[in-house]
């Protein structure tokens, strides 16, 4: 599952490095108000342009 993870990012050209690090630091996050489906890896880059707005 975690290689399948990691190629769908490839296939996205999100670094999976950095993909990781933000999944992980906001599921430990208890204020995090997102869906969990925003943070699969053809979502997450939208979900990160929005944020920075």
């Amino acid at each position: 599952m975690i290689y399948s993870l990691f190629a769908t990012c490839k296939k996205h050209n999100e670094n999976p490095n950095d993909w990781l690090l933000d999944v992980l630091r906001k599921l430990n996050d208890n204020h995090y108000d997102g869906k969990f489906s925003d943070l699969l890896p053809h979502r997450w880059k939208t979900s990160q342009t929005l944020l920075i707005k």
